[in-house]
Protein backbone atom coordinates (compact mmCIF):
# COMPACT_ATOMS: atom_id res chain seq x y z
CA UNK A 1 0.00 0.00 0.00
CA UNK A 2 1.18 3.42 -1.25
CA UNK A 3 1.22 5.99 1.62
CA UNK A 4 -1.14 9.18 0.88
CA UNK A 5 0.18 11.36 -1.91
CA UNK A 6 0.28 14.78 0.08
CA UNK A 7 -0.78 17.80 -1.60
CA UNK A 8 -2.49 15.62 -4.69
CA UNK A 9 -6.15 17.01 -4.25
CA UNK A 10 -7.19 16.47 -8.70
CA UNK A 11 -7.13 14.14 -10.78
CA UNK A 12 -5.98 16.11 -13.84
CA UNK A 13 -2.46 18.38 -13.35
CA UNK A 14 -2.43 21.74 -14.63
CA UNK A 15 0.27 24.37 -14.48
CA UNK A 16 1.03 26.14 -11.19
CA UNK A 17 0.86 29.38 -12.24
CA UNK A 18 -1.62 29.84 -15.42
CA UNK A 19 -4.15 26.92 -14.19
CA UNK A 20 -3.89 25.32 -17.40
CA UNK A 21 -3.82 21.53 -18.43
CA UNK A 22 -0.54 21.12 -21.10
CA UNK A 23 0.56 24.21 -20.23
CA UNK A 24 -1.64 25.51 -22.57
CA UNK A 25 -1.76 23.14 -25.36
CA UNK A 26 -4.26 22.25 -27.25
CA UNK A 27 -4.97 18.37 -26.39
CA UNK A 28 -6.62 17.38 -29.62
CA UNK A 29 -3.79 18.78 -31.68
CA UNK A 30 -1.33 16.18 -30.24
CA UNK A 31 -3.54 13.66 -32.78
CA UNK A 32 -3.32 15.97 -35.87
CA UNK A 33 -0.01 16.30 -36.35
CA UNK A 34 3.82 16.37 -36.01
CA UNK A 35 3.79 18.48 -33.20
CA UNK A 36 1.25 19.77 -30.23
CA UNK A 37 0.06 23.81 -31.03
CA UNK A 38 -0.54 26.49 -28.05
CA UNK A 39 -4.37 26.81 -27.32
CA UNK A 40 -6.12 30.26 -27.75
CA UNK A 41 -7.48 31.84 -24.54
CA UNK A 42 -10.86 32.33 -26.36
CA UNK A 43 -11.28 28.81 -27.02
CA UNK A 44 -11.04 27.36 -23.86
CA UNK A 45 -13.35 24.84 -21.80
CA UNK A 46 -13.19 23.91 -17.98
CA UNK A 47 -12.96 20.28 -17.87
CA UNK A 48 -12.17 17.80 -14.61
CA UNK A 49 -11.00 21.09 -12.49
CA UNK A 50 -8.58 22.48 -15.15
CA UNK A 51 -8.58 24.69 -17.92
CA UNK A 52 -8.26 23.18 -21.43
CA UNK A 53 -7.17 25.20 -24.29
CA UNK A 54 -7.44 24.42 -28.03
CA UNK A 55 -6.23 25.70 -31.24
CA UNK A 56 -9.99 26.22 -33.21
CA UNK A 57 -13.15 25.63 -31.97
CA UNK A 58 -13.36 22.31 -34.30
CA UNK A 59 -10.61 21.22 -31.28
CA UNK A 60 -12.75 21.89 -28.17
CA UNK A 61 -16.40 20.56 -29.74
CA UNK A 62 -14.17 17.53 -30.33
CA UNK A 63 -12.81 16.93 -26.68
CA UNK A 64 -15.97 17.90 -25.52
CA UNK A 65 -17.49 15.24 -27.26
CA UNK A 66 -14.95 12.63 -25.77
CA UNK A 67 -12.05 14.06 -23.64
CA UNK A 68 -11.07 11.03 -22.58
CA UNK A 69 -9.58 10.26 -25.67
CA UNK A 70 -7.68 13.82 -26.15
CA UNK A 71 -6.87 13.89 -22.28
CA UNK A 72 -3.69 12.61 -21.50
CA UNK A 73 -3.57 9.70 -19.65
CA UNK A 74 -2.12 9.45 -15.82
CA UNK A 75 -3.67 12.49 -15.15
CA UNK A 76 -0.98 14.40 -17.27
CA UNK A 77 1.51 13.38 -14.61
CA UNK A 78 4.88 11.92 -15.55
CA UNK A 79 4.50 8.56 -16.76
CA UNK A 80 7.85 6.67 -15.09
CA UNK A 81 7.44 7.98 -12.25
CA UNK A 82 3.64 6.53 -12.09
CA UNK A 83 5.61 3.56 -13.02
CA UNK A 84 7.35 3.59 -9.55
CA UNK A 85 4.07 5.34 -7.54
CA UNK A 86 5.12 8.67 -7.56
CA UNK A 87 3.39 12.18 -8.95
CA UNK A 88 6.32 13.86 -10.96
CA UNK A 89 5.45 17.24 -13.04
CA UNK A 90 5.31 16.08 -16.73
CA UNK A 91 6.76 18.47 -20.05
CA UNK A 92 3.90 18.47 -22.37
CA UNK A 93 6.53 18.20 -25.13
CA UNK A 94 8.01 15.15 -24.07
CA UNK A 95 4.86 12.72 -25.29
CA UNK A 96 4.26 9.50 -27.08
CA UNK A 97 0.90 8.32 -28.63
CA UNK A 98 -0.25 5.03 -28.03
CA UNK A 99 -3.20 2.94 -28.13
CA UNK A 100 -4.66 3.60 -25.08
CA UNK A 101 -3.66 7.96 -25.54
CA UNK A 102 -1.12 10.35 -24.50
CA UNK A 103 1.47 10.01 -22.14
CA UNK A 104 4.00 12.79 -21.26
CA UNK A 105 6.77 12.58 -19.59
CA UNK A 106 9.29 14.64 -17.20
CA UNK A 107 12.57 14.34 -19.47
CA UNK A 108 13.46 12.60 -22.95
CA UNK A 109 15.74 9.82 -20.96
CA UNK A 110 12.23 8.48 -19.40
CA UNK A 111 10.56 8.93 -22.76
CA UNK A 112 13.10 6.78 -24.74
CA UNK A 113 13.11 4.10 -22.00
CA UNK A 114 9.22 3.75 -22.42
CA UNK A 115 9.63 3.30 -26.42
CA UNK A 116 12.24 0.85 -26.06
CA UNK A 117 10.00 -1.40 -23.63
CA UNK A 118 6.31 -1.45 -24.05
CA UNK A 119 5.42 -3.33 -20.60
CA UNK A 120 6.67 0.04 -18.76
CA UNK A 121 3.43 1.67 -19.99
CA UNK A 122 0.99 -1.17 -18.45
CA UNK A 123 2.82 -0.65 -15.01
CA UNK A 124 2.80 2.69 -15.11
CA UNK A 125 -1.22 2.71 -15.97
CA UNK A 126 -1.23 0.18 -12.54
CA UNK A 127 0.90 3.03 -10.66
CA UNK A 128 -1.69 5.76 -11.54
CA UNK A 129 -4.27 3.02 -10.37
CA UNK A 130 -2.82 2.87 -6.64
CA UNK A 131 -1.92 6.38 -6.70
CA UNK A 132 -5.48 7.90 -7.51
CA UNK A 133 -6.82 5.52 -4.69
CA UNK A 134 -5.00 7.99 -2.26
CA UNK A 135 -5.99 11.26 -4.13
CA UNK A 136 -7.50 13.66 -1.85
CA UNK A 137 -10.94 14.58 -3.10
CA UNK A 138 -12.47 18.09 -2.03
Amino acid sequence: MLPPVIGVTERWTSHGLSGLALDGFDPVSYFLGSSPVPGRPDVEVLWGGVAWRFASAANRAAFLRDPLTYAPRLGGHDTAGLREGAIADADPALYVIRPKGLYLFRDEAARRAFLADETLFEAAEQGWTAVQREIVTR
